[in-house]
C-alpha cells in the first residue's frame, strides 16, 4: 500500500489547536488526513472475485445480476476529519474511495456514488478491505460499471479516532457520509478524476438508516454545497422507534432475528451520546452480559462468534430486564426519546428516491418502507417501494435461499433495483 506524503502530524496539531480555541480551519470537515492506494483492480479480477462472492447462491450469480466489468477501478482508502455527535469538530472516519479507470470501454465523466453499510459488529472491519463482501459488490455492480464509490466505515469503526460507533445515530450517519464526499471529491481532483456532477445516496440495512438520514441533511442544509440527485435505501430502519417498540410489544421473550444484539448496540451508543438511558449497564442488561455489554459492540468478536460463544444470548428475553422493557412502553424515558429523535418519518424528499427490500425479511421489517412510504405521501411527496419478493427476475434466485437469511441474502438484489431504475436513468 502507498501513502501521501500528508503528514499525519497534521491531526494531531489541528486537534490541539481546536482544543486550545486556536484556528479551526486545519481541522475542516471531508480534509483528507492521509490516503492510500490499496490496490488496482483489473477487470478480469472483478469478475473472479463476483463469482466468488455468496458462495451459497449459484454460481456466478453476483456476476450475472451485476453484469461483467466495463472498467478497471483503482481501490484507495481515505481517512478524513468529521464531527462528533452534537457537531463538535475533532473526530476522524476512514473510507474506501473505488475509482473506475478511464477507457474506451468505460469513458467517463463519472457519477458520484457514497455509500454506507450494514451493522459492522468488529471494530476492525474496514470497507478499504478488498475481501469485504459488500466491497466486492461495491466494485462489481457500480465502480466497474463507471460509477465512483466512496463508502465510509462511519465513526468509531476501523480508523477512526472515536471510542465508541454511534450505532443508529442519523446524525453522526450522515456527517460520516458527507464529509466522506468531500473528501473524496478532494482525492478525485488530485488523482484527475472526471466527475459528472452528479451525487447519489445508497446503503442496506444500518446503511439504508443512513441513506436517508443523508439525503435528508443534504435537502435540509443547501450551504453544505452538495446536491443530491437520487437516492436508494435499501432495508432500513427508518421507523427505528416503531420497530423497537413493536418487537418489545409482540415478540417477546424470543424477540426478532438478532435483536438480542441489536438491542444493546443501540441502548449502549446512546447511552454514549445522550448519557440518559441508564445508570448502569445493570439496569437494563442481565448478567453474566451486563459486565462487557458496553464494549463488546463493537469490539473484536465477529457476529456469528458473539452466539456461538454465548457472549450475546439468541433470545432477546435472556438478556434484557424488566426495565428495559418497562421503559421501552414509557415514550419519556431516555431511550425511547433516543430513538424518536433518530426515526426518519415526516419529511419529504426533493429528489427521487427509491425503497427496497423484502416482505419476508426477518431482520428489519418490510413495515418500515411501507410506513416511510405513507409518511412521504401524507406530505405530499412521492418515493418507489420495491419488493424483491414481487419481482419476477428473482423468483428463481429467491426459492434457493433460506428465509432465515433474507435480510442478508438480498442485499445484491436491491443493489441491482437501485443502479437500474433508480441511478442508471439520471446518471
Amino acid at each position: 500500500m502507498t501513502v501521501s506524503t500528508r503528514p499525519l502530524l497534521l491531526l494531531t496539531v489541528a486537534l490541539m489547536l481546536t482544543a486550545c480555541g486556536g484556528s479551526k480551519n486545519l481541522l475542516q470537515r471531508g480534509e483528507v488526513l492521509s490516503s492510500g492506494t490499496v490496490a488496482s483492480l483489473a477487470r478480469e479480477t472483478i469478475n473472479r472475485q463476483s463469482d466468488a462472492t455468496f458462495k451459497h447462491l449459484a454460481s456466478g450469480t453476483i456476476r450475472r445480476l451485476g453484469g461483467d466489468a466495463k472498467c478497471d477501478v483503482t481501490v484507495h482508502k481515505l481517512v478524513y476529519a468529521t464531527i462528533k455527535p452534537g457537531g463538535t469538530p475533532g473526530a476522524t472516519a476512514s473510507a474506501v474511495l473505488l475509482v473506475p479507470v478511464e477507457s474506451a470501454t468505460c469513458p467517463g465523466p463519472f457519477p458520484l456514488l457514497t455509500y454506507n453499510h450494514g451493522t459492522h459488529v468488529t471494530r476492525a472491519e474496514s470497507m478499504a478491505d478488498t475481501t469485504n463482501s459488500d466491497t466486492i459488490m461495491l466494485t462489481s455492480f457500480y465502480a466497474s460499471q463507471q460509477y465512483v464509490v466512496v463508502a465510509t466505515d462511519y465513526l468509531g469503526l476501523a480508523e477512526s479516532n472515536l471510542p465508541y460507533h454511534p450505532y443508529m445515530h442519523a446524525e453522526t450517519e450522515a456527517s460520516a457520509s458527507i464529509d466522506a464526499v468531500r473528501a473524496a471529491t478532494k482525492k478525485l481532483s488530485e488523482l484527475g478524476t472526471s466527475l459528472s456532477g452528479k451525487l447519489f445516496v445508497s446503503g442496506y440495512s444500518q446503511g439504508g438508516h443512513a441513506t436517508m438520514a443523508t439525503h435528508r441533511v443534504l435537502e435540509a442544509d443547501p450551504s453544505l454545497g452538495l446536491k443530491v440527485t437520487a437516492s436508494g435505501a435499501m432495508s432500513g430502519s427508518y421507523d427505528l422507534d416503531g420497530t423497537f417498540v413493536t418487537v418489545v410489544e409482540t415478540q417477546m421473550p424470543k424477540g426478532s432475528q438478532f435483536s438480542s444484539m441489536l438491542f444493546p448496540y443501540a441502548a449502549t451508543a446512546f447511552q454514549k451520546i445522550y448519557g440518559n438511558i441508564y445508570v448502569t449497564p445493570t439496569d437494563y442488561f442481565k448478567e453474566p452480559y451486563a459486565a462487557d455489554i458496553e464494549s463488546l459492540l463493537p469490539g473484536t468478536v465477529s457476529l456469528v462468534d458473539l452466539f456461538k460463544k454465548g457472549m450475546v444470548p439468541l433470545q432477546l428475553g435472556d438478556i434484557v430486564t424488566s426495565k428495559l422493557i418497562t421503559d421501552m412502553k414509557a415514550e419519556s424515558s431516555g431511550i425511547r426519546q433516543a430513538l424518536k429523535i433518530n426515526t426518519l418519518l415526516n419529511w419529504k424528499p426533493q429528489a427521487p428516491m427509491l425503497l427496497c427490500g423484502s416482505s419476508l425479511d426477518q431482520t428489519v421489517p418490510f413495515k418500515n418502507a411501507l410506513t416511510s412510504k405513507q409518511s412521504i405521501e401524507s406530505l405530499g411527496g412521492s418515493v418507489s417501494l420495491v419488493d424483491v419478493e414481487q419481482e419476477p427476475e428473482f423468483t428463481s434466485l429467491l426459492s434457493q435461499l433460506d428465509a432465515t437469511q433474507r435480510h442478508m441474502d438480498i442485499i445484491p438484489m436491491c443493489m441491482k433495483i437501485v443502479r437500474d431504475r433508480q441511478l442508471a436513468p439520471l446518471r
